[in-house]
């Protein structure tokens, strides 16, 4: 089931109640001029921090900005002082030596940016679900000296994932997107399983509550633009029904096949 609200996330420990979180994955607007500058996002954090169970995970990709270089860990700052602890930074890398998507950038004091920043919280003391997303060793030899009882390793925190762009405005559901194989690493890394729940402060496309909804796994997302949400419910529909609707909120569920 996903349910999206049309309301700021400012608002999710009032919608949601305490500690009911255990995984979230959220891309939050980059630049201050989009509306979200350090004092709602400092709000915003702490309604995560409220959210979020003990021993759960927060994920939040950043991209890098010109002119705004380090607002990517002014960011991180605020998550830390509502009592997030940063476990470590993920590299998203969407292009390497030319191959996959970049943005060129027409600077002397810049070069292109290749990949974006996933930054991984804890609230708690969590488990990382490490081999959930390994990946299988080169010399199989390694399997017996590290006395692993499967063929895969630790993929590390540098992820090559290419994703498909999009030409035409009418396309983007939401500016900052991020591709279905990034949210799915971040749920599987986090422990997600039947019975949690799954959120996303920022659901623009709802692409966390899809893939929550792909591993059988119940998620909220929050979406301030009423154009953006309108947009993100139409799209679903087609494999998806409204189970339940009220002001501002909207639950669906998966269409059954016909037999």
């Amino acid at each position: 089931m996903i349910t999206l609200f049309n309301c700021s996330s400012e608002k999710m420990f009032e919608t949601l109640g305490a500690q009911c979180v255990k995984v979230s994955v959220q891309s939050p607007p980059y630049k201050e001029v989009d509306g979200y500058g350090n004092s709602i996002m400092s709000v915003v954090a702490n309604e995560l921090y409220h959210v979020h169970k003990d021993d759960s995970v927060c994920f939040l990709n950043f991209g890098d900005l010109a002119g705004q270089a380090s607002r990517p860990f002014k960011v991180v700052e605020l998550f830390e002082r509502v009592g997030f602890e940063l476990m470590q930074t993920i590299f998203w890398i969407k292009s390497v030596d030319g191959k996959g998507h970049f943005t060129p950038i027409n600077s002397d004091r810049r070069l292109n940016n290749g990949g974006e920043y996933v930054f991984m919280f804890a609230k708690g003391s969590p488990k990382l679900k490490r081999l959930k997303i390994g990946v299988p060793y080169t010399d199989k030899s390694n399997i017996a000296r590290f006395g692993h009882k499967q063929d895969l390793r630790c993929r590390g925190n540098v992820w090559y994932i290419p994703y498909q762009t999009h030409q035409s405005q009418s396309e983007k559901l939401h500016l900052n997107r991020f591709p279905i194989e990034l949210v799915k690493r971040c749920l599987l890394l986090g422990g997600v399983r039947k019975g949690c729940l799954v959120a996303d402060a920022f659901a623009g496309g709802a692409t966390t509550c899809k893939v929550a909804e792909m591993l059988g796994v119940n998620s909220v997302g929050f979406e301030l633009s009423r154009r953006v949400y309108n947009k993100t419910i139409k799209s679903l529909q087609p494999a998806f029904e409204v189970a339940s609707t009220r002001d501002k909120c909207v639950t669906l569920k998966r269409k059954r096949k016909s037999s």
